[in-house]
């Protein structure tokens, strides 16, 4: 497979990205403080989405498998399958 197949858009927009994170990374308990300075991201998934929101919205379709992304193209509102609620 070539690296270009390897790769996959689980979005396909910023805005559908932004509520997905919403729902997920800001409400896990590995999700990224952003208001401390720097910040620093616990998960691998996390990472991967903000790192594809900088470029063309691509993540590797390993971590988009990690996510559900793959089963879950066409309903955005999914819950991400390694989600730990806050306490």
């Amino acid at each position: 497979m070539s690296e270009e197949e390897q790769m996959f858009r689980p979005f396909y927009s910023g805005s559908q990205a932004i509520d997905w994170q919403g729902a997920n990374c800001d409400r896990c308990s590995r999700g990224v403080e952003w208001d401390q300075l720097p910040p620093s991201f616990l998960c691998e998934i996390e990472a991967a989405l903000f790192r594809g929101s900088i470029g063309d919205g691509r993540i590797p379709l390993e971590i988009a498998r990690r996510m559900g992304a793959a089963e879950h193209r066409e309903d955005y509102g999914w819950r991400c399958c390694e989600f730990e609620e806050r306490s």
